[in-house]
């Protein structure tokens, strides 16, 4: 005597089950089971049976082709993989000016330039040097000449004041059209910050005093204010 027997048990993504069992009597045992998910795939097994012995296979798909446990290298399951961290910042280089004392850095290939004696002229108080960054992109436009650098820096000489705040009075950089100046912090040195109350571009400066030199930083946009944040002294 021997007994066939098939079962069918489905599963569904709500988590109710259902089966169904049939009995009869034949001379070979043969046992068939289906478990079908809707969300996560469907497994499929089937054991043959015999007095000789009995095989069993399996086969295991879900919609992308993958088991149901498998996750995302990195991922829980049930959790989206991870995007990805974002972009890193440029290469940055480092400029040095031992003439005047100081360091900044800036993002690979921008291009560094004295300000031409022309430009200087007409600037009240006038520098005895000035420093500009502009990237490539710009410099290399037809009217780069006439644009503002992402980053500037002037250099004036320090003529012996002894602090700051007198430097910028007497230089009249408290006098009407401009702000109180406001402190600062770069993550190497400490300044003043001092605006202007009209519309101008760039409406504020930074200034530290380091040694004989006070030096006047002009940012012009994001990549410059972080050229400034790098600013340091230099023996």
């Amino acid at each position: 005597m021997s007994e066939t027997v098939t079962t069918s048990e489905t599963v569904a993504a709500s988590e109710t089950v259902t089966t169904s069992e049939t009995a009869t009597t034949s001379e070979t045992a043969t046992a068939s089971e289906t478990t079908t998910t809707s969300e996560a795939g469907s497994v499929t097994s089937e054991v043959q049976g015999s007095e000789a012995g009995s095989v069993v296979s399996e086969t295991v798909t879900t919609e992308e082709g993958a088991a149901p446990s498998q996750s995302a290298p990195g991922a829980a399951a049930g959790e989206a993989p991870d995007a990805g961290e974002p972009p890193l910042a440029s290469e940055r280089v480092a400029y040095t000016n031992d003439d005047y004392g100081f360091r900044v850095e800036h993002p690979s290939g921008y291009i560094v330039g004295a300000v031409s004696p022309e430009k200087l002229a007409p600037l009240d108080p006038k520098p005895v040097a000035a420093i500009a960054i502009m990237n490539p992109t710009l410099a290399a436009s037809d009217v780069a000449e006439l644009e503002l650098p992402d980053f500037e820096i002037r250099i004036h000489p320090a003529e012996g004041a002894g602090s700051l705040q007198d430097w910028l009075t007497a230089h009249g950089f408290s006098n009407e059209g401009y702000l109180p100046a406001q402190p600062f912090q770069a993550a190497n040195i400490a300044g003043l910050e001092v605006c202007v109350t009209t519309m101008l571009v760039p409406g504020c400066t930074y200034f530290v005093l380091g040694g004989e030199w006070v030096y006047q930083m002009a940012p012009a946009s994001a990549e410059g204010e972080a050229i400034m944040h790098s600013f340091a002294l230099v023996p």
